[in-house]
Order: C-alpha cells, then structure tokens, then sequence
C-alpha cells in the first residue's frame, strides 16, 4: 500500500476507517505534546496558535502570551496588558462574544477584551488570513 500520491500528499483513501480513528487520536495527541493545542478543540486552538504565533513574529504587532488555562474571555494578553479575543472559523460563522448584549437590550455591553482576532480556515483546515 502507498499511502502518499505523486505530489507527496497523503492518499488517506488507502487507510481503513478504524486507521483514521487511531491517526486523528494520534496527531491530537502529537499536537498537544507540542503544545499547539490544550484541548480536542482542534480549530479554535489552531487559531489560537497561529495568532499568537503571527503576532509574535511580526515586529510592528505586540508580543502576545497565552492567557492562563481557565482565564474567561480571552486567549492571550500582550506585554502592555491589552486583552485579546480569539476567535476562529472554518465557515462565516464565529463564538459567542460574551459581554455583548442582545439588539435592543436595555443592559449595558460590558467590555471584556480591548482587541479581537478572527482566524479563518479553509475547508481543509489551511489558515486563510486574520481579522
């Protein structure tokens, strides 16, 4: 069996169901050891990841850090203490914002971060830019 086709992608035609099951645990677990994911919330961590990632190798944005596991709202804090959101999609769709209240609320929006970023995937999970 040849699991890779003339461009050296890989033909997953070839693997059995139960083969993709155990491939999909292993790279989530191979991710996680990196330490490019938390979670099996494979887009938004990606997201996350690549954010932070571009930001701290882009010298006009600040330097962002991941905001400690638990921290409610937001996904990493710069060196200034800004607090950033980070949203990503795989559609044109995104989470919730909390803070943000319905149309025609009579309660306040309470302002949770300073800054958010939306990541957008393609159907194949490749980064397709920023927001």
């Amino acid at each position: 069996m040849h699991l890779f086709s003339e461009d050296n992608t890989i033909d997953l035609s070839q693997l059995a169901t139960d083969d993709h099951i155990y491939t999909y645990s292993a790279i989530i677990k191979e991710l996680k050891g990196r330490k490019i994911i938390k979670t099996n919330n494979v887009i938004g961590e990606l997201g996350e990841y690549l954010a932070i990632k571009h930001y701290n190798d882009t010298p006009s944005l600040p330097n962002l850090s991941l905001a400690p596991v638990g921290t409610e709202n937001i996904d990493a804090i710069s060196r200034k203490g800004d607090r950033y959101s980070i949203k990503s999609t795989s559609k044109n769709v995104t989470g919730v914002f909390y803070g943000l209240q319905p149309k025609g609320s009579e309660l306040e929006d309470v302002q949770k971060f300073e800054y958010i970023i939306i990541c957008k995937f393609d159907e194949d999970y490749k980064f397709r830019n920023y927001s």
